[in-house]
């Protein structure tokens, strides 16, 4: 590893940053300093030092037709049933 010194230039939506400073200003550190803690933290770890995810909550959110059939769903009595697969294409429109 070189001893060199790299700069590192990058643009970040100004709110964002104004609020991430305050937290790192309340931690005692720059947002220079919390650069670095990052970069050091991936070095060590040897991938980034937490998980990335997708919240469940964007997937599993269903909308009111979803919600709707699942409704519909649980009383099975009230399910249509179908003799043939021409009648389940035909109620389904295809």
């Amino acid at each position: 590893m070189s001893n060199s010194i790299s700069e590192i230039s990058m643009s970040i939506d100004s709110q964002l940053q104004d609020q991430v400073e305050h937290i790192l200003n309340t931690l005692g550190l720059t947002l220079p300093q919390a650069i670095l803690l990052f970069l050091k933290q991936i070095e060590l770890q040897q991938g980034l030092p937490f998980a990335v995810t997708i919240p469940q909550s964007v997937f599993n959110t269903p909308n009111s037709e979803t919600l709707a059939a699942l409704q519909e769903a649980q009383d099975l009595e009230q399910l249509p049933t179908f003799d043939t697969l021409e009648e389940l294409y035909k109620d389904l429109g295809i």
